[in-house]
């Protein structure tokens, strides 16, 4: 005699039933964290015209600055996905975003 578990067959009817029920407000969380992510940046070439003039830099090596820059970025990325995976994901995107937001604000009102 078979069995039936009627929750399994529940589960496996349902195509969306491994779904997060925020599927949405998780999305609209990373699009955030992404956009945070690329201020700095932005900001680093807005900056690149003033850095330029007090050091009297040429268009070389304000490029080398905008890449020196993404270059440290993205190096971070390694080691800071390294403790994502120790920490969580969640506690790590909360910490940045938590430093992130001031930092920028701290430049804006430095400017």
């Amino acid at each position: 005699m078979a069995t039936t578990k009627p929750a399994a067959a529940a589960a496996a009817a349902a195509p969306d039933a491994g779904a997060p029920k925020q599927s949405g407000l998780v999305l609209g969380t990373l699009i955030i964290v992404a956009a945070v992510a690329n201020l700095p940046l932005a900001m680093a070439n807005v900056a690149l015209p003033s850095i330029g003039a007090y050091f009297n830099a040429s268009q070389t090596q304000l490029n080398l600055v905008a890449v020196a820059y993404s270059l440290g970025l993205a190096c971070s990325v390694l080691w800071l996905g390294a403790l994502g995976d120790r920490y969580g994901r969640k506690m790590m995107a909360l910490i940045g975003v938590a430093l992130a937001i001031p930092a920028a604000f701290l430049v804006i009102a430095r400017w």
